[in-house]
C-alpha cells in the first residue's frame, strides 16, 4: 500500500502484537481500547512453537520468562467449592523448566506485549462507535466523537466481535486476527494462535500494495493453524458439560484419574 495509516481495535495479544510488526515495518499505527487497564482474564496460557520465536524477535523473551508461571496441579471443584479431583502437573512447562515453551498468565503476556509497540497513538477508554468504507479507506467515528480516517481497520477485539469461526476474515479494508478471527480456544493455545496470526497478517499487509491480496493470503496462511469448529465444539462438550449428567460424568471421570495418579505415587519408590 503505498499510504499506511491503520486503526487497531482492541490492545490485547493479538492487536499489541501486530501493532508492534506493522509500526515495524513502518506503518503509522493507531490503537483504541475500551478500557484504561488489562481485561484479560487470569488464566495462564502457553506460548510455544513459532509464537516463541517471534516474541524472542520483539526482544521479548526475558520478560515473559520473568513473568513465568508454574502450575503444581489442576484441582476441579463442585458447586460446593470442596476439590473432587486434583491432577499433578506431569509436563515441563507447568514445572516452569521446559526451552519450548512458556506459560504465564494472559495479563501478564498481553501487558509486555502492548509495552513492545514503541511509536503508537494508543487511545484508551474509547472504542468505534462506526465505520464506513470505500475503495480508498475507512471513515471510522469513535464513541468519544471523534472522526478519522484510515487505510485499514484491524478488528482485535476477542471474544465481543466473534463467538465463532466466521468463514472468512476481512471485508473491504476491515479484517480480524485472533480470537475476532477464529473461534476461540479452549486449550490454552489461543494466545500462540492469535501472536503467529497477528505476525502473518503484518507480514502479508507489508508484501504487497494490494491490501485484498495481502488479507485473502493471511487468511490462506494462518487458517491452517486454527483448531477446526468441531475441535472446539467437542473441547467444550467434554470439559464445559452443558447438563448436570455431563458434569456428573466429567467429575467421575477426573476422580478416578485422580485416584489413578495417587495409586501411581505410593506405588513408586522415591
Amino acid at each position: 500500500m503505498t499510504s499506511h495509516r491503520v486503526l487497531i481495535s482492541g490492545a490485547g495479544i493479538a492487536g499489541s502484537t501486530a501493532a508492534y510488526w506493522l509500526a515495524r515495518y513502518g506503518w503509522c499505527v493507531s490503537m483504541v481500547e475500551f478500557s484504561s487497564g488489562t481485561r484479560s482474564s487470569g488464566a495462564p496460557v502457553d506460548v510455544r512453537a513459532e509464537a516463541l520465536q517471534i516474541v524472542s524477535a520483539m526482544g521479548l523473551l526475558p520478560d515473559l520468562r520473568a513473568a513465568a508461571t508454574t502450575a503444581a496441579r489442576t484441582m476441579i471443584i463442585n458447586s460446593r467449592g470442596v476439590a473432587i479431583a486434583q491432577l499433578a502437573a506431569q509436563n515441563s512447562v507447568a514445572r516452569g523448566t521446559s526451552l519450548a515453551e512458556v506459560e504465564v498468565a494472559r495479563p501478564e503476556l498481553a501487558r509486555i506485549l502492548l509495552s513492545s509497540v514503541g511509536d503508537v497513538e494508543l487511545r484508551t477508554d474509547d472504542s468505534i462507535a462506526a465505520m464506513e468504507q470505500d475503495a480508498t479507506g475507512v471513515d471510522v467515528t469513535f464513541d468519544s466523537g471523534l472522526q478519522r480516517r484510515f487505510d485499514l481497520v484491524i478488528g482485535a477485539d476477542g471474544m465481543p466481535i466473534s463467538r465463532i469461526a466466521l468463514p472468512r476474515w476481512w471485508y473491504g479494508r476491515i479484517a480480524l486476527v485472533g480470537d475476532a478471527a477464529s473461534a476461540a480456544s479452549l486449550l490454552s493455545n489461543g494466545s500462540t494462535r492469535a501472536i503467529i496470526g497477528a505476525r502473518t497478517l503484518a507480514r502479508e499487509l507489508t508484501a504487497t500494495d494490494d491490501h485484498a491480496v495481502a488479507l485473502r493470503r493471511y487468511q490462506q496462511a494462518h487458517q491452517s493453524r486454527t483448531a477446526k469448529a468441531w475441535q472446539v465444539r467437542l473441547a467444550a462438550r467434554l470439559l464445559v458439560p452443558a447438563t448436570a449428567l455431563g458434569i456428573s460424568s466429567r467429575n467421575r471421570v477426573l476422580q478416578a484419574a485422580g485416584l489413578r495418579e495417587r495409586a501411581l505415587r505410593t506405588l513408586t519408590p522415591a
